[in-house]
Parts: structure tokens; C-alpha cells; sequence
């Protein structure tokens, strides 16, 4: 896999589920394998942005020209 050799941080990733049912969102399940960062890492928590507003609603989004495999229709 390539890495970034300037990246100060970054997560190696193991694929463990995938759930895409063809909305907007895919729902991707991972376990670490490898972290490196460049200094002291702070996690962010959902109080830190709850102040965020979505850019739209996931019904609002125009549909597909083109349907992808395995999606709903």
C-alpha cells in the first residue's frame, strides 16, 4: 500500500464489515493495525462538534444517473 511520506498522521486499517445499502453513506467497520502520529493526539467527541449543521438532509440529495452494483434500486 503507498504511504505518505509527509503525512505527520495517519492509521493503517483493517477491513473487518462494509454495509452500503445505495444511499449516500457507506458504513465501513475497521480495526487498526498501525498508528503513527507526529505529536500528542487529541480525540475529537460528539459534544466537540454537535455545534456542526449537516450540508443537506439525506433526502435531499438528487438521485444517481447510474445505479451502482449491489445497491438498492
Amino acid at each position: 500500500m503507498p504511504v505518505l511520506d509527509r503525512c505527520p498522521n495517519r492509521m493503517v486499517l483493517r477491513r473487518r464489515a462494509l454495509l452500503d445499502h445505495g444511499g449516500d453513506r457507506v458504513c465501513v467497520v475497521t480495526e487498526p493495525v498501525e498508528v503513527s502520529a507526529s505529536e500528542p493526539f487529541v480525540a475529537r467527541r460528539v459534544c466537540d462538534v454537535a455545534h456542526l449543521v449537516p450540508g443537506h438532509q439525506a433526502g435531499e440529495r438528487p438521485r444517481p444517473s447510474t445505479l451502482r452494483t449491489g445497491g438498492a434500486p
